[in-house]
């Protein structure tokens, strides 16, 4: 074996160390060689005061005698305001929440017009937190609720539950809740939790500040012939004030105060254990007192904390620092005292602008239509909240005008397809007066149908609620989507509803076509898999007759197979990267061309083919069993089963590749006019569908003052200016006119 002997290198010779200099002596990096330690000790817990709600600076507050209250009501009453239309009791619960009853009694009663009338109010009242409530139903949260129209929703569904919608009273400026009660006092309770996690506000520290709205809730076992309702009255309290803006603000009071259960009810004690045991202010609880009872209440709570804050702030200014507990007892004590108030906007009364023919009945309309121009601050509403207070608003205003329905549809169809649409109820009962099996894709079907209905009265009377001049396929499409996913919200988590909102949503006209609106069509009971052969077949019979055939079964197959696609598991969004996951499919690098619109364009395009019918119908059986999504091949009509592997981003990519060939069969073939040619319409149909966009955003800037910050659009108007100029580079110049 050879010996290794290592090469010859040739080695420089070392450059002298320099010696270094002590890092004490380096001047100009003194600041960062500090050796001292940082206090890392908590700032100590600033004292919370008490704020005074007077002009003299006394803090405390006296809980006036009932007979003040009562005096308060005679003289308000004897008013006889036009347009304040309290019934007796919420009058007199009015009174005994207020801290001055005699100022609320001579307050200035003020209008604030609605689209269909006038509301009456108060401003400026401020009354004790515990003589109000939190809302069952709150309208920040409707994107998030569980529905009863989800079919496999029960009473045990886990979320936020949302409560049948209230209805007016045929008299007085109140909302009718006809509900078990107890299932009202859990959702309100869930909505303190829900708003106090979403939303939280210092309250404590400083008093609330910003006022809430407040009308009347009468809770009901059931609504008489006359739509009044049919008390319990073995309740507690049949009527009190509910909170329909400022939830955020009551829970964060209530939240700051807890107290013995000895200072409740004797009747109250079992529920909420021994006398010394501590409980925090809740809506359930609230809501089982009577309203003497609850002023009772609000008068120990404030001589309880009272004397807390007194001893403390006594003996802290005579005999120096408070141990850290006496501190936390005496900022506890602030926190409620500060919390026991609040300002209010108070509702009294409506006048609607047609009373002969609509009475009160448009009264909780114009209640929502108001709470949606306040919830700006400090937490806007979401868009899917804003769009599903919208598409409530707009099926109440339908059958209000009679248009819920066929034409000839009873009163009982009409006011089932309403429940069926709202889906606060449960979705068997709702359907069974329409015959239909309670699915959810077929009640997502008479949702796109009664808002596809065409005709001068149901856009008429759409524009209101939408807040649009002019209706088109996009203003139907937002409460289409957002009333649909209602019935998936049980059987689907939060995340999964919002990934169907989006792809539903997405494009021009969203999970629409125009021909829903030109073609007469109703929903009838497809419930099974022979149901579905069947109107597929009368859908292909239909495609190779057209135009003699109706085109009805055409219209009812696309909307079954669009809520198939999409809850099925078949197509995403329009644009995103199915053009690249295509390209790779297909082995082919870069990009390939697919078919880019929205659903309902894709829809549409699968309606115009005899395997497009046919996979819409396989998809609808497929999604209802919970089967994994299959294709088909357009040649042989042979359903094509896709490789495990091959996720919603694949099969959609895949199946917008076939649309794409289809469309072009010579797609690999074309010559550079084709492509030239075929490009622009593509980019002018884009033009077109920015100019619909922009009729939008003009809409909402009617006002010639509500300008957009220049900052805000710089961007656009930079783009614009940059595709005007590209495009203007490959046009040529227009010609003369020498006529």
């Amino acid at each position: 074996m050879t010996s290794f002997s290592p090469p010859d290198f040739e080695f420089e010779e070392a450059a002298p160390v320099s010696v270094e200099t002590p890092l004490e002596d380096q001047e100009h990096f003194a600041a960062l060689l500090s050796a001292d330690e940082p206090d890392l000790t908590e700032a100590p817990q600033e004292a919370v005061q008490v704020i005074p709600l007077n002009a003299t600076g006394d803090w405390t507050v006296k809980v006036g005698p009932p007979s003040a209250a009562k005096a308060a009501e005679g003289r308000f009453a004897r008013r006889a305001i036009a347009g304040v239309t309290l019934s007796p009791g919420s009058q007199e619960a009015l009174f005994l929440a207020a801290l001055d009853p005699t100022g609320v009694a001579d307050e200035k009663i003020k209008r604030q017009r609605v689209s269909n009338g006038w509301l009456y109010r108060i401003d400026d009242v401020r009354m004790f937190t515990t003589m109000v409530n939190l809302s069952p139903s709150n309208d920040r949260l409707l994107a998030d609720a569980v529905y009863a129209a989800d079919p496999e929703f029960t009473n045990a569904t886990s979320g936020l539950h949302a409560v049948p919608m209230p209805t007016s009273h045929p008299r007085f400026a109140s909302l009718i809740y006809s509900c078990d009660r107890a299932v009202l006092r859990e959702a309100s309770d869930l909505n303190m939790d829900q708003v106090s996690e979403d939303n939280p506000i210092d309250v404590g520290s400083r008093i609330i500040e910003q006022p809430i709205t407040l009308v009347t809730a009468a809770f009901a076992l059931g609504l008489e012939p006359d739509g009044s309702p049919s008390f319990d009255e073995d309740a507690p309290t049949q009527e009190e004030y509910v909170a329909v803006d400022g939830n955020s603000r009551c829970a964060a009071g209530f939240k700051n105060i807890t107290f013995p259960v000895r200072l409740l009810p004797q009747r109250l004690h079992a529920l909420y254990g021994s006398p010394d045991s501590l409980v925090t202010l809740r809506p359930s609880l609230l809501n089982q007192m009577t309203h003497a009872e609850r002023r009772d209440l609000t008068r120990k709570l404030f001589k309880l904390y009272s004397d807390v804050y007194a001893a403390l702030r006594t003996k802290e200014a005579t005999k120096g620092a408070l141990s850290d507990s006496e501190r936390r007892a005496k900022n506890t004590a602030a926190k409620a005292l500060n919390s026991l108030t609040v300002p209010a906007t108070v509702i009294v009364g409506y006048i609607d602008d047609d009373p002969a023919l609509h009475v009160n009945q448009r009264f909780a309309t114009a209640v929502r239509e108001v709470l949606q121009g306040m919830n700006v601050a400090p937490k806007a509403f979401g868009e899917g909240a804003r769009s599903g207070v919208s598409a409530e608003q707009a099926v109440v205003a339908l059958y209000e005008a009679n248009l819920l329905g066929p034409q000839s549809a009873t009163s009982n169809v009409a006011e089932s397809t309403r429940d069926t649409l709202i889906g606060r109820t449960p979705s068997a009962s709702a359907m069974a007066a329409l015959g239909l099996t309670p699915t959810a894709d077929l009640r997502a079907a008479v949702v796109v149908r009664e808002f596809t209905r065409p005709g001068p009265d149901v856009t008429r009377v759409l524009r209101v609620p939408l807040n649009v001049s002019q209706i088109h396929l996009k203003h139907r499409a937002g409460p289409v989507v957002e009333l649909a996913l209602r019935g998936y919200t049980a059987s689907r988590d939060h995340k999964q509803v919002d990934s169907m909102r989006k792809v539903l949503s997405s494009g021009s006209g969203g999970c629409l076509w125009q021909g829903l609106l030109r073609t007469p069509w109703e929903v009838v009971d497809v419930a099974t898999d022979d149901h579905v052969d069947d109107l597929a077949e009368v859908a292909l019979r239909q495609l190779k007759a057209a135009p003699a055939l109706p085109q009805g079964a055409l219209c009812l197959l696309g909307v079954l197979g669009m809520i198939a696609l999409v809850s099925g598991g078949y197509l995403l969004a329009a644009g995103g990267s199915a053009e690249n996951v295509a390209a790779n499919l297909e082995n082919v690098a870069g990009r390939v061309g697919v078919q880019r619109g929205s659903v309902g364009s894709v829809v549409e395009d699968l309606l115009e083919r005899e395997w497009g019918i046919r996979l819409l119908a396989d998809a609808i059986k497929r999604a209802r069993s919970g089967g994994r999504p299959r294709l088909i091949d357009p040649e042989s009509g042979k359903f094509v089963e896709l490789p495990s592997d091959h996720g919603t981003a694949e099969v959609n990519a895949t199946l917008r590749r076939m649309l794409k060939k289809d469309n072009e069969p010579d797609v690999e073939d074309l010559t550079h006019a084709d492509k030239q040619r075929r490009a622009l319409n593509e980019f002018s149909q884009a033009v077109v569908e920015t100019k619909d966009v922009l009729r939008s955003l003009l809409e909402l800037h009617s006002d010639p003052r509500d300008k957009i910050p220049f900052m805000s659009a710089q961007g656009a108007l930079m783009n614009l200016e940059a595709i005007t100029d590209n495009f203007k580079s490959v046009v040529a110049p227009r010609p003369l006119d020498f006529s």
